[in-house]
Order: structure tokens, then C-alpha cells, then sequence
């Protein structure tokens, strides 16, 4: 576990802590890895503010599914 998860909880979240104005995202970047070499990669949006109408902004509050299936058979992932 790296220090920013240690440092905010889930209740914590919320556009105070990230501070997300137009423009801004937050995007987490899943790879997949198989014996050492990258075999594919999923990117989830955590924040996105770059849309046209603000009502569309968010900041995924709660927990989440993320499809990993693209993958395929993996021995590891990463997260950036």
C-alpha cells in the first residue's frame, strides 16, 4: 500500500481533497503482466473534469468493479 492510500480514506474523497478544477483528471492505469513482460493494460478514470457541461464531472466515490478480462491469463498487475 503506497502512502496517498494510507494518507485519505474512502470517506475522505471528494473534490476538497483533490482540489479537481476544468481540465483536471485523475486516471489509474491497470497492467497486466505475465511472466515479467506487459500483455495489456486498463485505464479507469478515479476523477474526470474535462467535460463541457460540469454536471457531467465526477469523482468515483465508492467502491468499483473494474472489467480486468481484457487481460487475459496474467501472474501480475500493476497500478500507476
Amino acid at each position: 500500500m503506497n502512502s496517498f492510500f494510507k494518507e485519505i480514506k474512502p470517506d475522505d474523497i471528494s473534490d476538497s481533497v483533490f482540489k479537481l478544477i476544468a481540465e483536471d483528471w485523475f486516471l489509474l492505469t491497470i497492467t497486466g503482466e505475465l511472466s515479467g513482460a506487459p500483455v495489456g493494460a486498463v485505464e479507469f478514470y478515479l476523477a474526470d473534469f474535462r467535460f463541457a457541461d460540469n454536471g457531467d464531472d465526477y469523482i468515483v466515490d465508492d467502491w468499483t468493479w473494474v472489467d480486468l478480462a481484457s487481460l487475459g491469463a496474467v501472474d501480475a498487475l500493476t497500478f500507476e
